[in-house]
């Protein structure tokens, strides 16, 4: 399976579409889950997000984990990366 459909792209609508789906306060109670968890993951841990991801909210654990390596100075300052595919986000430092 390929998420790479779910990474960031310049149009920023899905937020409105994830918060109409979702609900704005599971939206940022999710959003801030997911940072912690990337926070706590150790180096060279990975999740499998097609394993570990209910497929309902498989986009919105992309975009989260996204917003937190752009807002922590992109992959080599936040230490997280997704996988080519975007199946696995993986913390390397």
């Amino acid at each position: 399976m390929n998420l790479r459909e779910y990474r960031l792209t310049e149009d920023w609508t899905w937020i409105e579409r994830l918060i109409g789906q979702f609900g704005q306060d599971y939206f940022w109670n999710y959003l801030n889950k997911v940072w912690m968890a990337l926070e706590q993951l150790r180096p060279g841990k990975c999740y499998d997000i097609e394993k570990q991801v209910p497929e309902d909210h498989q986009e919105l654990f992309i975009k989260c984990s996204s917003i937190y390596i752009i807002d922590n100075g992109g992959c080599y300052e936040s230490g997280v990366e997704f996988s080519n595919d975007y199946t696995k986000v993986r913390k390397v430092k």
